[in-house]
């Protein structure tokens, strides 16, 4: 069972450097001592104001009302709407959609007519999150890509991250689940180059939640422990409320609604601190479900109507739809028949329209043809590279050339005095044997590049395209099942569900096949330790996976080569040694890579071997070669086999 929520954004803040360079108590004390002018004294309140948002909400009330009236008393114009702004961020959870675009829009249009970047990047995020927060899913992704766009100006890798971030949080809003993945996977690797590990927690928050939503519940709970981690390092109040929520949720999926009820009552008060409203709804929501499934449907009532209330107050239909379903279906074992059917028809109105499939198609396009335009420009890039090349061709040439006649006549005036020998010749067959090996590694290299790219487009399409087609009918035919489950002819849809469910995990296992999602999301180690449990629990063969070394600093076209040399030695293995243990160890000393896989199969004879040489070990062989590495094979019958890789540490 999955418990759905509803993520919140990054509130991206503009502080004055008042608090990014000095404490909170000497900003206070500027304050205090009088001398500033109003504009600099509601700058500063401002800039303490903004501090305490997702801190204490009060503290930010306070400081941001009373820089607003400083501000009014300015009567500078910069000022006032940098304080309104500041305004709309702190009730960003009690305003409407209208009063809130009004006063970011206002702080976006005066730095437009003032040309300060920096300060329009700002605006378009928040205008993005406040979208997205509303189910204005369109609406935000234009934002953010607006401001990716300033961004590739400015070259703020925070700020990238931070954006790319909030695009997942959209995509994961709108169940765009294989779209938040990739986002969320890309932010955290930004905030893990800049070092911001609180914010790197956030984005490893994001995919564990796409991992429930999509009933991967082992990736989920395997990530959970480091995200507590990262929480406890990072000392940041937003990131452990959600790392709370996110740990409430595993516990709901796995039936303990005691300890989850515990987890979600202690979330809920941080959340009331901080001021996160969304949190506040997924704390009260989660416990509605909790007492529903406890069969306490009388508090459950309780909870939902708090949240419903919550925000039918702010008129926001995506945190409302949050509620909905569940709301109704605990009303129905009350008997309130009348407000069910209500809400549940309200509920329905909502998925026509702000998650329909044209309006997921339409967000799938922006970010299509945000990525089709960076394409263009790396093609033009590429093509004036590509020009530069020929006039510097040109130019050796006709060097090359004029040198050439220099030398025929040289030679014709000294008539050849000596004719070639014997070792200059042996040196030019020399030379003719490195070129020719040269144009034989240069084709494998675009040979394994051409294979690794089609296997890339394959698994993508499977997974993006026909996986995405066999969920969506799946959950089309659940919602039939949920509607008519009085009929008695319920067993056919119960039997299509099913033969779905089968489609669906076979398209996810090709494409897992010919991509594996841990080598791409987390690296070499990952993968491997995922494909050996998949044969560890599918067959009686034991995989055993020893890492000495971290991975992280290999590439990401290495990392494929050894997993692909890895898959290919274990599937030998499987195939012809009848083996009971396969073990894989991978480590690392001065120069080189090493890789061993052994296993303690039947084994071979090696001369017999190599005249029937297959089209596995020339895989390896060409992907050791491409690699620049050696290749050593040792067996025997009846001794098991050792293939052993090492591969230069500076490629």
């Amino acid at each position: 069972m999955t418990l759905n929520r509803v993520l919140p954004y990054l509130t991206v803040l503009f502080c004055s450097a008042v608090v990014a360079q000095t404490p909170l108590d000497s900003a206070r004390a500027l304050i205090n001592a009088g001398e500033q002018t109003l504009a600099e004294q509601a700058k500063t309140y401002n800039a303490i104001g903004q501090y305490y948002i997702g801190v204490n909400q009060d503290s930010a009330a306070l400081y941001l009302d009373k820089g607003l009236q400083v501000a009014l008393e300015s009567k500078s114009e910069e000022v006032i709407v940098l304080l309104k702004f500041g305004q709309a961020l702190l009730h960003r959870n009690d305003w409407s959609l209208d009063s809130l675009t009004n006063f970011v829009q206002s702080f976006l249009s005066f730095h437009e007519e003032n040309e300060d970047l920096p300060k329009q990047v700002v605006a378009h995020q928040n205008l993005g999150s406040i979208y997205s927060e509303y189910g204005k899913f369109e609406e935000a992704i234009k934002c953010n890509l607006n401001a990716i766009d300033l961004l590739a100006i400015l070259g703020d890798s925070l700020k990238i991250g931070e954006l790319t971030f909030n695009m997942g949080v959209t995509y994961f809003n709108a169940s765009l689940y294989e779209s938040a993945i990739d986002k969320f996977k890309s932010a955290y690797h930004v905030f893990r180059q800049v070092g911001h590990s609180a914010y790197a927690g956030l984005a490893m928050d994001g995919m564990i939640n796409v991992f429930m939503e999509t009933n991967q519940t082992d990736s989920a709970q395997k990530y959970i422990g480091p995200l507590m981690d990262l929480a406890e390092e990072a000392k940041f109040s937003v990131l452990a409320l959600e790392a709370k929520i996110t740990s409430g949720l595993l516990q709901v999926d796995q039936r303990n609604y005691e300890e989850a009820s515990q987890i979600f009552l202690e979330a809920m008060d941080s959340s009331r601190v901080v001021g996160t409203g969304l949190n506040t709804l997924n704390c009260l929501c989660a416990l509605g479900k909790i007492n529903y499934h406890l069969g306490q449907f009388h508090i459950a009532d309780d909870y939902y109507k708090q949240a419903y209330t919550f925000t039918a107050a702010q008129d926001n239909n995506l945190m409302k739809n949050h509620c909905l379903r569940e709301y109704a279906l605990t009303l129905q074992e009350l008997n309130k028949q009348g407000q069910a059917f209500d809400l549940l028809k309200e509920y329905s109105d909502f998925q026509d329209t702000v998650q329909s499939k044209e309006n997921k198609v339409v967000i799938s396009e922006l970010e299509v043809k945000y990525q089709s335009s960076k394409k263009d420009a790396e093609i033009v890039r590429q093509q004036l590279d590509i020009t530069k090349k020929e006039n510097t061709r040109n130019i050796l040439i006709a060097l090359l050339g004029l040198g050439a006649v220099t030398a025929i006549l040289v030679v014709t005036r000294f008539r050849l005095r000596q004719k070639i020998t014997s070792q200059d010749l042996s040196l030019q067959i020399e030379k003719n044997q490195n070129l020719q090996q040269k144009q034989k590694l240069l084709a494998i290299d675009y040979m394994v590049q051409g294979q690794e790219e089609e296997r890339k487009r394959i698994a993508k399409d499977l997974h993006d395209g026909l996986g995405s087609l066999l969920l969506s009918a799946k959950m089309q035919l659940s919602n039939i099942h949920q509607g008519i489950k009085a009929l008695e002819n319920l067993d056919l849809f119960t039997k299509a569900e099913g033969l779905i469910e089968n489609a669906h995990e076979e398209v996810r296992r090709i494409a897992h096949n010919m991509m594996p999602e841990a080598l791409m999301n987390f690296g070499l180690k990952e993968a491997v330790q995922d494909f050996g449990h998949q044969i560890n629990t599918s067959s009686e063969v034991q995989v055993v996976t020893n890492f000495y070394c971290e991975t992280a600093e290999l590439s990401e076209e290495v990392e494929i080569h050894l997993f692909r040399i890895i898959q290919e030695g274990v599937n030998n293995a499987l195939k012809h040694a009848d083996a009971d243990l396969i073990t894989i160890q991978f480590s690392k000393d001065e120069e080189y890579y090493l890789l061993e896989i052994s296993d303690d199969g039947k084994g071979f004879d090696l001369e017999e071997g190599k005249g029937k040489e297959g089209i596995g070990l020339r895989n390896l062989e060409s992907r050791v070669k491409y690699l620049n590495g050696d290749l050593t094979i040792a067996s025997a019958p009846g001794q098991g086999t050792i293939i052993e890789v090492a591969v230069p540490c500076e490629l």
